[in-house]
C-alpha cells in the first residue's frame, strides 16, 4: 500500500489488512485513539514501543474480542470471574491478569501479568474478530498528552506508522482493574464505572480502590 499523502486518512479496512501483517498504526479504539498492531506478532509490539518512546518495562492494554482469548494467553480464571467478566465486557474497562504462558513474555515485559479487555465499540470488535488480539496505548510520545486531532498526530508520525484511521473518541482512559478473591480493586478510575459497579453487583463482589 502506498504511503498516504498528509491529510489523507484510511479506510478500517485497510487498517485491518495492514495488522495482520504485522503493520502498525493509529485507529479510533472505545476511549482514545490507540497506536496499534497485532498482540501476536513481537515485532509489531516493539515498533510501538519504539514509537511512542515507552519505557520497555511498561505493558500495554491488549483488546480481545471476547473472554474466549484469554485462554491462548495462559490466563485460567474460575467460574465466578468468568461470570463477573461476562457481566462487565465489552466496557471500557481493562482487567489485570496472571498469565501462565512464557510465551507472551514480550507482552507481560517479563513480569507474569496481561491487562485485557473486550472493548466496548462494535466496528472495533468486530475486526478483532478478524485479526486477532491488538496492543492499543494511547496515540501519543510517552509522557505527552494523547492525539485527539489525528491530522496532528500524523504531523508528528508521519511514515513511522503505516495507516491512520479517523473517528470519534473519548478523551479519558479505561478504568483499570484487578480482580482479587471475591473483590475488585480498582487501579485507575476512568470510563464506564457504572458499568462496572453493576457488573460487581450482579456478580456479589465487592469494590475497592487501590
Amino acid at each position: 500500500m502506498k504511503k498516504l499523502r498528509k491529510g489523507k486518512f484510511n479506510t478500517f479496512s485497510e487498517a485491518l489488512e495492514l495488522i495482520v501483517k504485522g503493520k502498525i498504526g493509529i485507529v479510533p479504539t472505545d476511549t482514545l485513539y490507540g497506536i496499534v498492531g497485532s498482540a501476536l506478532i513481537k515485532e509489531a509490539v516493539e515498533m510501538i514501543y519504539e514509537v511512542r518512546k515507552r519505557e520497555l518495562s511498561k505493558p500495554f492494554i491488549i483488546l480481545i474480542p471476547n473472554n474466549n482469548s484469554l485462554i491462548k494467553f495462559g490466563i485460567k480464571i474460575s467460574e465466578s470471574e468468568n461470570n463477573f467478566l461476562r457481566f462487565l465486557w465489552p466496557a471500557r474497562v481493562s482487567v489485570i491478569f496472571k498469565s501462565q504462558n512464557k510465551k507472551f513474555k514480550y507482552l507481560s515485559r517479563n513480569g507474569d501479568t496481561l491487562a485485557m479487555r473486550v472493548p466496548k465499540f462494535k466496528k472495533l470488535l468486530l475486526g478483532l474478530e478478524k485479526v486477532g488480539p491488538i496492543v492499543a496505548p494511547s496515540a501519543n510520545i510517552s509522557g505527552q498528552e494523547p492525539f485527539s486531532n489525528l491530522k496532528k498526530a500524523q504531523i508528528k508520525f508521519g511514515n513511522k506508522l503505516d495507516f491512520y484511521v479517523e473517528g470519534t473518541v473519548n478523551y479519558l482512559p479505561s478504568t483499570l482493574i484487578k480482580i482479587e478473591k471475591n473483590s475488585v480493586i480498582i487501579l485507575r478510575k476512568g470510563l464506564d464505572m457504572s458499568r462496572l459497579k453493576k457488573a460487581v453487583r450482579l456478580a456479589g463482589y465487592t469494590l475497592k480502590m487501590a
